[in-house]
């Protein structure tokens, strides 16, 4: 992935982080790090429509910044939803995408749950 995509989707994963007006979370930080890595705020992002190419991986990763701090308000589930119309994908496959990553979150909460046991 260019820098400029990175710039992108990192930009998009922020701003999606402070759609619901209470700034940034920790986790929120630390994951946007995670998935996106370091990149240069001053760089030039590339277009939105460069992430058509990354579409699932850039859904997927919104959907989980959009959980981090716990809530997924309605404010972040309408920009994805809006992100998402913008990358060509439906309101179905969306549904499905969300249906997969909550689940797997869910999984994975029940699984440290039982390994703190």
């Amino acid at each position: 992935m260019s820098s400029g995509v990175r710039c992108r989707f990192g930009r998009e994963l922020e701003r999606l982080a402070q759609i619901d007006g209470r700034g940034f979370d920790p986790d929120e930080v630390i994951l946007i790090m995670h998935v996106v890595g370091a990149f240069d705020e001053r760089s030039p992002p590339a277009p939105f429509e460069s992430l058509w190419c990354h579409a699932e991986l850039f859904l997927t990763a919104c959907l989980y910044v959009a959980v981090a701090d716990g809530q997924y308000s309605i404010e972040k589930a309408r920009h994805v939803s809006s992100l998402a119309s913008r990358l060509g994908w439906s309101a179905a496959q969306l549904s499905e995408l969300e249906g997969r990553v909550l689940q797997l979150l869910i999984e994975r909460g029940q699984d440290l749950a039982l390994t703190a046991l």
